[in-house]
């Protein structure tokens, strides 16, 4: 028997990957999915098209697929991976559900147990530690066209004396310091906060006293640290643990700090 649908199916076959891609792109965005939650999957399932090379949606193989994440494991954790292999089979799996191939083809690929992945010890940096990130990153080059050395050490030091989260600490701007107070302190915006409610949190006086200089001439309204860098957080702080500095004073690919979002 004739699949009615066979005409759909050849036609969705001849458009190339990139148009189905933004389609699915459209279709997370209509769906209510935070535009940054689009931009990691879609990222993400391009990658993995750009290495297979591939054009057509016949070409999204599970041999292919694991071959190209086989590649992703040996610069990456079990961890990305996962995240890689997660956005593909998302994709693929709407591919059949919009009625533009027969099957999910990925259906049956089975993801990655990060646990048992050592490449990396994941813990906070002790007050040592950090001491010696700050003073590393206060002589190192700007990142990536982004934060400069002076920038990411103050940044560290805020993230430690406050807790903030990545997202929580690329909100602040000078407004959100309030040197003077006593005790002084850093103020979240309710829309900001994890807990949607302001917070202010106290500060030590002596990030304090490092904080008045620092936000000298920094515009009112303007994010104290601007950029996209927010979104490559953590790949920033391995960056400056690997600096030829940073690995003269002990430190390693194995340390990390944790990041949220």
């Amino acid at each position: 028997m004739i699949d009615p649908r066979a005409d759909s199916f050849a036609i969705a076959e001849r458009r190339p990957l990139t148009e189905h891609i933004a389609d699915w792109q459209a279709h997370l965005t209509a769906k209510g999915v935070t535009a940054k939650q689009v931009a990691h999957v879609k990222k993400r399932v391009e990658a993995i098209v750009t290495n297979l090379g591939a054009t057509r949606i016949s070409e999204l193989t599970p041999l292919a697929v694991q071959a190209a994440i086989g590649e992703f494991r040996k610069d990456k954790s079990l961890q990305t991976c996962q995240h890689y292999l997660r956005a593909i089979k998302q994709f693929s799996r709407w591919l059949e559900r919009d009625g533009r191939v027969r099957d999910d083809a990925l259906a049956h690929l089975t993801g990655f147990n990060a646990a048992t992945d050592r490449r990396y010890e994941r813990r906070a940096l002790d007050a040592d530690e950090l001491g010696w990130l700050v003073r590393v990153a206060e002589t190192a080059p700007q990142w990536r066209q982004s934060l400069s050395g002076k920038d990411r050490a103050m940044l560290y030091r805020v993230a430690a004396g406050t807790g903030f989260r990545v997202g929580e600490l690329a909100s602040l701007t000078p407004v959100s310091f309030n040197l003077d107070a006593d005790p002084p302190s850093i103020t979240l915006d309710a829309k900001r906060s994890k807990r949607r409610k302001a917070d202010v949190q106290p500060i030590r006086s002596e990030l304090a006293a490092a904080l008045r200089s620092w936000l000298e001439g920094k515009p009112d309204v303007e994010p104290v640290w601007p950029g996209w860098w927010r979104d490559q957080a953590a790949e920033m702080i391995r960056a400056d643990l690997r600096r030829p500095a940073a690995a003269q004073l002990g430190f390693g690919d194995q340390t990390l700090i944790r990041t949220g979002t």
